[in-house]
C-alpha cells in the first residue's frame, strides 16, 4: 500500500494543477447537484435480533393500531379557552384534517371524551393526539408538514398550534453550524500555533472542508438510492472534519520533517503521503516491487 501511495503522491504532485482543478470541479459539481435534487434521508432503519425490534414486531402483532407510536399536535390560546366556541369550532376542524392525511390512523380531539385527558384544567392547552398510518421512519418531511398543514384551521383562529414527538423530531432541524464554527476556529488556533504560519494552518483546514463538502454532497446523493439515516450528515460533519484536519496534519508535519532532511520538495510531499499515519520513524524511500 505504501508504493502505491508514494506513486500516486508523485503524480499528484506533477500534476498538481491539474488534480487540484479536478478536485475543485468534482466537488462543486456534486454540492451542485446534490442541491437540487434535495436531501431524502429516511430513519425507516431495522436492526434484526435486538431488542427494539423484537419490541416493534410485538407491538404490531399484538396492537398494530399503536405500533407506530403517536405524536402530540400541541394548541394553546393565550386569551379565553379552547372550549369557546369559535376555538371548538376550529379545533374540530383541524382534527378531521389531521385524520383525512393518508399515512394517519387516526386522531383524538382534547375536546372529545377520549381526548378529556389531553385538556389542561384550565382549558388553555391540549394536543391533538396523532396515531400514525406507518413506521415514522417511512415519512419524509414534506409528508410530515403535509400531516402538520392539516391543522391549519386551528392556526387560522388564532390558536397557537405545535408539533412534537415523532412528527416534531422529523421537522425539528438543531443548529449545529456555530459548534462546527468554534471547532473550525479552534483548530485554526492550535494549527496557526503549531506551525508557526497563516499558510501552513490553512493547508489541513482548506482539505477537510473541501473534503467534507464532497462527502456531504454524495450521502445526499446516496439518500435518493439507498435508505440513509437523518443523523447521517451530523456524524459525516463531526467525523470529516476531526479526521480531515488530523491526516492532513500528519501529512503536513512529515513533509516539514523531510523538508528539514534535506529532500527536495516533490518527494518530500511522497514520501509524507505515503507513511503519514503509520509508524514509521524514518522518512526513507518506501520500496516498490519491480
Amino acid at each position: 500500500m505504501t508504493g502505491l501511495l508514494y506513486g500516486l503522491a508523485r503524480l499528484c504532485v506533477r500534476r498538481r494543477f491539474y488534480v487540484l482543478g479536478v478536485w475543485l470541479v468534482v466537488t462543486i459539481a456534486l454540492v451542485v447537484v446534490s442541491h437540487r435534487l434535495g436531501e431524502n434521508t429516511n430513519d425507516n432503519l431495522s436492526l434484526p435480533g435486538t431488542d427494539s425490534q423484537r419490541a416493534t414486531k410485538a407491538l404490531e402483532k399484538s396492537f398494530p393500531d399503536q405500533a407506530n407510536g403517536t405524536s402530540p399536535i400541541v394548541l394553546h390560546v393565550s386569551h379565553g379557552k379552547l372550549t369557546d366556541a369559535d376555538n371548538a369550532q376550529a379545533i374540530e376542524q383541524a382534527a378531521k384534517g389531521v385524520a383525512k392525511e393518508p399515512n394517519v390512523a387516526s386522531v383524538v380531539s382534547p375536546l372529545s371524551p377520549q381526548g378529556a385527558a389531553a385538556l389542561s384544567k384550565d382549558k388553555t392547552t391540549g394536543y391533538l393526539s396523532v396515531t400514525l398510518a406507518v413506521p415514522p421512519g417511512e415519512l419524509s418531511v414534506d409528508d410530515v408538514h403535509t400531516i402538520i398543514d392539516g391543522a391549519n384551521p386551528a392556526k387560522a383562529a388564532g390558536i397557537e398550534v405545535q408539533t412534537g414527538g415523532q412528527l416534531g423530531q422529523k421537522v425539528s432541524k438543531p443548529a449545529t453550524e456555530s459548534s462546527e464554527l468554534i471547532g473550525i476556529a479552534a483548530a485554526a488556533v492550535i494549527l496557526a500555533m503549531t506551525f508557526g504560519t497563516v499558510v501552513s494552518m490553512l493547508i489541513p483546514l482548506l482539505n477537510a472542508i473541501v473534503a467534507l463538502l464532497a462527502t456531504l454532497a454524495i450521502i445526499r446523493l446516496l439518500g435518493h438510492v439507498t435508505t440513509v439515516p437523518t443523523v447521517a450528515p451530523t456524524l459525516a460533519t463531526m467525523i470529516g472534519l476531526g479526521v480531515g484536519i488530523d491526516y492532513a496534519l500528519f501529512i503536513v508535519t512529515r513533509h516539514f520533517r523531510g523538508i528539514r532532511e534535506g529532500l527536495a520538495i516533490d518527494e518530500s510531499i511522497a514520501r509524507a503521503a505515503a507513511t503519514s499515519g503509520g509508524p514509521c520513524s524514518s522518512l526513507a524511500a518506501p520500496s516498490r516491487s519491480r
